[in-house]
């Protein structure tokens, strides 16, 4: 195998994949979604962390939809809509952007639904991106941001492996107003693995 030239833009799958992960499967979005979708955007935890408009009704959702697909035929974002491998139930999203800031490297971030939480999706989903991040895609670095306040996503970095850096001041608007103070927690590719045991989120 060769060593990808660290300045070259990653290759990107000109359309959304999916991703089969056990009990997970990473997939493309899609219309069928909206009735789930408008469920979790109507959640309080949700919208507390939010940092862009929070779709309300169908047509809004729609459009957030078709937002994310037309992003990854650009190039720009890779949005993944996380389900039940089995149900295909929606448990919740995970997205990698900002590419070509760094050489070979990414952001990842994610939600999960309500009925997910407590179950270890968010941390299953992030390790399974991360991975077809650091072996499909041959990324260095992935950096995950969370709201200083948001105790639950830190654990979910925490035991998906990825290290915390420092506090980016006032990086990320709030939905409602305001800016968000965001912990930075990154994850190379020669990062040993995660380590064993129950997730926490």
């Amino acid at each position: 195998m060769t060593t990808p030239d660290p300045h070259a833009p990653p290759e990107l799958p000109p359309e959304p994949i999916e991703i089969a992960a056990g009990t997970l499967q990473l997939r493309p979005w899609e219309h069928r979604l909206i009735p789930e979708l408008l469920k979790v955007m109507a959640d309080p935890i949700y919208k507390e962390w939010a940092v862009s408009a929070v779709p309300n009704t169908e047509a809004d959702a729609g459009a957030w939809i078709d937002a994310r697909l037309a992003a990854w035929r650009d190039g720009r974002v890779l949005s993944f809509a996380v389900q039940d491998a089995t149900s295909a139930e929606l448990l919740g999203s995970v997205t990698l952007r900002s590419f070509g800031i760094w050489p070979r490297a990414a952001d990842i971030g994610y939600w999960t639904a309500p009925d997910a939480r407590q179950r270890g999706v968010a941390v299953a989903a992030v390790n399974v991106a991360t991975r077809w991040a650091f072996t499909a895609l041959e990324l260095n670095r992935l950096t995950l941001f969370h709201a200083v306040q948001n105790t639950a996503a830190c654990r979910v970095a925490a035991d998906a492996g990825y290290l915390l850096e420092g506090v980016a001041r006032g990086a990320l608007p709030r939905a409602g107003g305001g800016w968000f103070d965001m912990e930075m927690h990154a994850r190379l590719a020669g990062d040993p693995a995660p380590r064993p045991g129950a997730p926490s989120a």
